[in-house]
């Protein structure tokens, strides 16, 4: 820790700022003022401290009920004494810094006074570290008030004046105990009068305006206004707190945001908690850039929700060439009570990165400059035949090379086609090719070792990597993405994914390859300077670059990762309901972008998508209750089946056997049996019908219909 502040409003016109610095250790000699009429001890400075707490600087009480305070002079109040101490081992003191408007002079007020005090273990006595006064119409305390450059602004008001004292800080004087009692000859055992200063209890400040000054027989005194209370901790409350600034892994620009315990989640964290200790936070952040100590403008971000989210921040240097700095002050407001705690940082940049942020980007001169042709070589194309073959992958065969009938061949490496001679070993061509032969099974070998020298040394063949637009109809670039609706372990080709979206914060995690789904190869995304997720449509455009922080981010292995905001859903409803529910991702190497893959997306509260699950969830009930309904069986009463007699049941049972009737009689009709009807060949001859097999079938099944009938009228009875 070096230093933290805490900003305490205590009027419309007074700003106090209480500085926690780790690196102001003093050590000085001191005085104790002993106050024999209101037995109270206080802290002074000697004459010659650079402290201003000393004690031309210091009132003391007169009177409590007319609130009268005088100078400190022990020849005119006897009851005053002072004890001489010399200077101790450094000890840490802490800033006071009372902070003015610029148009401000008090206004009807002539100055001001503050005490500074902190309680005793038993929290019954107070001690004073500070009985500060400010007297404006007194000209030799004028070398107390400053000028602030630049001057403060918070709450839309500039404060540029300032009084600054340096007192002992309390925590420091409290730690001065040896076996659980004061340190002898310290300033917790001279001051207190060896009771010692509280550990826990918080410093005490009051601060009141004089309305008037009184002066009898050459003795002034003051007579002050109603005070103003306030309490800051010991020790800095916020200790943890930090800001960071640095250069972003995704381009070229700046990334800023404060941290808790070395991290941005451990500041949303403690924002999220700090809401049940009754504290309403929001972060003001002031970037202001110098370039060679010429101060440019100030750019104010506030900073009330997505606290895990960075500032990104790209200067325009105007006139520096060889630094610049980028200076920012974040301060931390709880909205509750208007206090703030300051955080401040800096970043230098030197030549190299100046040059990146220049008013006018570099040019590079190429009129001299090597330009070597470049071959962007596709899968389906044989590296090998570049330069030797057309596009169909074809070779141009000299005739008089053909020593025996034409054959097929087809180049082993681009070092073969250059040797002298060739052995050709397959007699398959055809002659329509004119002289063409076809890039079949490499069939080519060198005569001789001396004849795989190539003909000409200096030509030779290399691949070169280099960034290009991708064309993803030509490379067959597939994607799966553990947010698909359906199949998030398969890979799918272009628009055939489909994805949902919530009206909360979406991550999308996808991961790009090329070929197919049984055997995918993934696709090296790092030759790109930007990606990014766009859903757009003719009016509006929403696009939302990696989401680095997940630390899921894979570009060598095709894995990307996007968030999408919860307060971005809305232009993504307004594009959806302009039906167009597409999505992109798109990468770009420089001026250039290009489409990598495209889906397909639905919003999870849209209307056809609520209709549809609200559809599902009656279908999935009316199956669930046909299921329940085939599961019931026909129970009897018991005391009916106690009444059937086994013959009874036999006879049942054989007679259905008789006519092939299944013995499956669970859903028996409740009707009335109908009036026999013929059921048998004879019958239907008797009645002048020449039965066919079909007829034949028909009859038995009626004549089985009738026997089951009888028998449940039986077993009824």
């Amino acid at each position: 820790m070096s230093k933290i502040s805490k900003f305490v409003k205590l009027d419309k016109n007074i700003l106090l700022e209480y500085v926690y610095d780790s690196e102001n250790n003093l050590s000085e000699a001191y005085e104790v003022l002993v106050n024999s009429k209101e037995k109270r001890f206080s802290y002074l400075a000697t004459s010659t401290s650079g402290t201003n707490n000393t004690r031309g600087n210091s009132l003391f009480r007169l009177d409590n009920i007319s609130n009268r305070y005088g100078k400190i002079d022990p020849s005119y109040y006897t009851f005053l004494q002072l004890r001489n101490y010399s200077a101790p081992a450094p000890i840490k003191h802490d800033t006071i810094r009372i902070h003015l408007p610029v148009n401000w002079t008090f206004g009807e007020y002539l100055g001001f006074y503050i005490r500074v005090y902190g309680f005793d273990t038993v929290l019954q006595q107070s001690f004073d570290l500070s009985n500060f006064y400010f007297d404006m119409s007194d000209v030799s305390q004028s070398y107390l008030l400053n000028y602030s450059s630049p001057p403060l602004l918070f709450q839309e008001k500039l404060w540029g004046k300032n009084i600054t004292i340096d007192i002992p800080a309390l925590g420091a004087i409290a730690l001065q105990r040896q076996n659980n009692r004061p340190k002898e000859n310290s300033i917790n055992a001279n001051l207190t009068n060896n009771a010692g200063f509280s550990l826990t209890s918080p410093v005490f400040i009051d601060f009141n305006f004089i309305n008037n000054i009184q002066t009898v027989n050459g003795i002034s005194t003051y007579i002050l206004a109603p005070k103003i209370s306030t309490t800051v901790p010991q020790t800095p409350e916020l200790e943890d707190l930090g800001l960071m600034i640095k250069h972003s892994n995704n381009g070229d620009f700046f990334e800023i945001y404060a941290t808790y315990n070395g991290t941005i989640g451990g500041f949303k964290q403690f924002i999220d908690d700090s809401v049940y200790a009754g504290h309403r936070y929001y972060v003001e952040y002031q970037i202001t850039t110098f370039e060679q100590n010429v101060r440019g403008k100030t750019l104010t971000t506030i900073v009330t929700d997505n606290f895990n989210e960075t500032i990104e921040y790209r200067p325009i240097i105007k006139f520096s060439t060889t630094t610049a700095i980028i200076d920012v002050e974040m301060r931390l407001i709880d909205a509750v009570d208007e206090t703030y705690v300051v955080r401040r940082g800096s970043y230098g940049m030197l030549q190299d990165e100046v040059a990146r942020y220049s008013l006018k980007l570099i040019k590079i001169n190429l009129q001299k400059a090597s330009k070597p042709k470049i071959y962007n070589i596709k899968n389906s194309i044989d590296p090998s035949l570049v330069g030797l073959a057309n596009s169909m992958g074809m070779i141009k065969v000299r005739k008089n090379r053909l020593s025996l009938p034409p054959r097929q061949i087809a180049p082993a490496s681009a070092n073969s086609i250059l040797t002298n001679d060739v052995n050709i070993s397959n007699n398959n061509i055809n002659p329509l090719n004119n002289g063409l032969v076809s890039n079949a099974p490499s069939n080519i070998s060198s005569m001789s070792s001396a004849s795989t020298q190539p003909a000409n040394p200096q030509v030779s063949i290399q691949t070169v990597n280099v960034p290009y637009p991708v064309l993803y109809d030509r490379f067959n670039i597939i994607t799966k993405s553990e947010n698909a609706n359906f199949g998030n372990n398969k890979y799918f080709g272009n628009s055939k994914m489909t994805i949902t979206l919530y009206p909360f914060d979406n991550v999308l995690k996808f991961s790009i390859a090329k070929g197919t789904n049984e055997s995918p190869e993934f696709y090296d995304l790092t030759g790109f300077t930007e990606l990014k997720f766009v859903i757009k449509n003719d009016v509006l455009e929403a696009s939302f670059p990696l989401y680095t922080q997940s630390n899921e981010v894979n570009l060598k292995n095709g894995q990307v990762v996007f968030r999408i905001p919860e307060n971005r859903m809305g232009d993504i409803k307004k594009i959806f309901n302009s039906n167009s529910n597409i999505f992109y991702i798109v990468g770009s190497t420089g001026a250039n972008s290009s489409l990598i893959y495209s889906g397909l997306f639905k919003l999870h509260d849209s209307p056809k998508n609520l209709a549809e699950l609200n559809a599902q969830s009656i279908k999935d009930s009316i199956k669930e209750s046909s299921k329940e309904d085939l599961a019931k069986e026909i129970k009897l009463d018991p005391s009916l089946l106690s009444n059937l007699t086994s013959a009874a049941v036999s006879q049942a049972l054989a007679q259905a056997a008789q006519t092939n009737l299944p013995q499956n009689n669970s859903n028996i009709s409740q009707e009335v049996a109908p009036t026999p009807k013929p059921t048998n060949k004879q019958d239907l001859i008797k009645q002048g019908i020449n039965p066919k097999p079909k007829d034949l079938l028909k009859s038995q099944e009626l004549k089985a219909k009738e026997v089951l009938d009888k028998s449940k009228n039986k077993f009824k009875k």
